[in-house]
Order: C-alpha cells, then structure tokens, then sequence
C-alpha cells in the first residue's frame, strides 16, 4: 500500500517503496532484493568478507558507520531468506531521515541566495564540513561504491546522513582506487 519508488535504472531483482506507520507515527522506507543474480552475490560476499544477504548488508554497513559517528537512516526491520546456500529475499525497512532532503534535491537555502558576504562564507563552511564528511567516512576505512548526491541527506540542522549502504565495504585491496572512484562520483 506504500508509493513505489522504483525506477528505470534499478535492477530488476530490486524494490522500494515508501509508506507511513501509525504507532509511532512514522514514514518508513522498504528496500526488498527478490532473487538477486548469483554473481552479484558472490561479489558482495568477496567484497565484504563474509556470507550475507544484500539487505543484512545494508544493515551492517549503517550500525559499523553509525558506531563511527557517520550519521545513517535507522534500522527498523530485516529479514532474509535463503535456498541452495545463497540469497532467495531479503528486504530491510528504515526510518525515514527527518526534516532531511538528499543533496541531489535540495542544497542549504543559502545556495539560493546571492553570493557574497555571509552567505559565502556558509556556502563554504558548509562545502569544507561535506568534505570533512566524506573525509572521515573514508578514514574509518569505508569505501561507498555509489557516493552520489542522491545519496547524501542534509537534516534541518546541518548534519549529514549517508544511504543505501548495501554495497559500502572495507577494501582490502585497491583502498585508494576505491577512495578516488567515490570522491569522483
């Protein structure tokens, strides 16, 4: 009963939808993986180190930044279902961010404004705290693999949030060709 938020790009073994909660009242967002190709699988596994559903990815990934002080979505649920040693479903639900819009959509307000004075400053401050951001996230040794604006939430307040963290991993190998392909994108 949620809105689909599906699109051309999305693989076909992917789904999302948004809907709300009455008790808390809440909107949440549903990520589900049905059937995901057995080598998508394999290379998330080689990626991460360890056997896993897509979705218990994404879970993972979001408490390991979030015990580093990288803002992510909240986890409300998971859950995974396996056939033949590897991944037939999985689905994750996360909290929606409050009072945040991904900088793909929407800068600060101060973006908007005239350039110069004050509001220059604030376009940079803010610039110099995305960069320290990203900076730590990589420090902690996490690679994005798809460190898009989109991916990138601004809250009310000025914090920042990274999501869809299913593929984010630490790289054993290539840490710096991985850390460059995420600043690139």
């Amino acid at each position: 009963g949620g809105q689909s938020l599906d699109k051309a790009e999305l693989a076909k073994h992917r789904s999302r939808l948004k809907f709300d909660l009455d008790e808390p009242k809440t909107t949440v967002f549903l990520k589900r993986y049905d059937r995901a190709p057995v080598l998508t699988q394999i290379t998330n596994w080689l990626h991460h180190h360890r056997r896993a559903s897509t979705s218990s990815f994404d879970r993972s990934g979001a408490e390991q930044l979030a015990a580093r002080g990288i803002n992510t979505p909240e986890t409300i649920a998971y859950g995974e279902q396996w056939a033949g040693g590897f991944e037939k479903r999985s689905f994750i639900i996360t909290r929606e961010i409050p009072r945040a819009e991904s900088l793909e959509r929407k800068l600060p307000d101060f973006f908007y404004q005239e350039r110069s004075g004050e509001n220059l400053k604030r376009c940079n401050a803010f610039i110099e705290g995305l960069a320290d951001f990203v900076k730590r996230f990589h420090e902690a040794g996490f690679r994005h693999c798809d460190l898009y604006f989109s991916h990138t939430f601004c809250g009310e307040g000025g914090e920042l949030y990274l999501i869809d963290l299913q593929r984010v991993f630490k790289p054993v190998l290539f840490k710096e060709r991985f850390r460059v392909k995420d600043v690139s994108q």
